[in-house]
């Protein structure tokens, strides 16, 4: 995975997906030595390169990453940079941060196997959630600050195979707790799950 931003925001994304086994996690920002130790110190490698250039982006592993978070401050860097690594990697997923709601809005209606994150949802735990899994919409460390990254998720009954399945049934099949079946969480856990329905789930990553 590689991470475009040279904050706190991107530090601490770095932090929370160093923390999920099997991911190489890589910071790429130009050269700010300060920055490259704090981002060695969480367990990520620093690549020093612009982020909306090819030299950057392939010294970052564009190629071979399963995802590109574009976090810096800049709408517009975030935007070249994610269009960039597409073309280099027509099969990267994108999570991008943007301050305009609007824009954001479009940019995820048009742009496939795409997150676009605006101010209000800022957060490490979400950035890091949403590059994990596509249909999560909320991450948070769980029950304690520092604790396990967590997260709340669509899902289709349908896709899960568990339409017609009890609620108990289908939470041992997705290993999540289900909050909200069609919108509704006044939930009986005897209730059989409809076909088609969309379900709010809340569970570890």
């Amino acid at each position: 995975m590689i991470i475009i931003g040279g904050d706190a925001l991107a530090l601490s994304t770095a932090r929370e997906l160093c923390l999920v086994p099997g991911h190489r996690i890589v910071v790429l920002w130009p050269e700010d030595v300060e920055f490259a130790r704090a981002v060695a110190q969480v367990g990520a490698l620093f690549v020093a390169g612009r982020p909306d250039s090819r030299d950057g982006l392939n010294a970052a592993g564009v190629a071979e990453a399963v995802t590109i978070l574009a976090l810096s401050r800049d709408d517009q860097l975030n935007l070249q940079a994610a269009l960039r690594a597409r073309d280099a990697n027509p099969g990267i997923r994108i999570v991008l941060r943007q301050f305009n709601r609007t824009l954001a809005a479009k940019i995820e209606q048009n742009l496939a196997n795409c997150s676009v994150l605006s101010l209000a949802w800022h957060s490490a735990a979400t950035y890091a959630a949403a590059a994990l899994d596509s249909s999560c919409f909320r991450g948070l460390q769980f029950p304690e600050p520092d604790g396990p990254l967590t997260g709340f998720a669509l899902r289709l009954a349908e896709d899960e195979r568990i339409a017609g399945h009890n609620i108990v049934r289908a939470e041992q099949a997705l290993g999540a707790r289900i909050v909200a079946i069609n919108g509704a969480t006044d939930l009986s856990v005897d209730a059989a799950i409809p076909a088609n329905a969309r379900l709010v789930c809340y569970g570890p990553l």
